[in-house]
C-alpha cells in the first residue's frame, strides 16, 4: 500500500486511506478464497487483481486532474 502511494502519488497514504485500502484487500481475499476453493495460484491472481484495482484507483484520483 505504502509503495503504491509513493510510486503513483509521490506521498505516503494518510491513515484513513491506508485503512480503506487494507479493508478492501481483506474483504477481497475472503471473497476470492471462496470462489477458487483455496488454490494458492488463484489466491496470487486475486492479490494481483486487487493491486491492479488499487493502482487504477490511484491513477484516477483527483490529484491527477489537470485543468488548462
Amino acid at each position: 500500500i505504502e509503495q503504491a502511494f509513493l510510486r503513483s502519488l509521490g506521498r505516503a497514504p494518510e491513515a484513513e486511506e491506508r485503512d480503506f485500502v487494507q479493508t478492501f484487500f481483506d474483504s477481497g481475499s475472503e471473497h476470492s478464497g471462496s470462489e477458487h476453493s483455496g488454490s494458492e495460484n488463484s489466491n496470487n491472481e486475486s492479490k494481483s487483481e486487487q493491486l491492479a484495482h488499487l493502482c487504477l484507483s490511484l491513477f484516477n484520483c483527483n490529484e491527477f486532474i489537470f485543468v488548462d
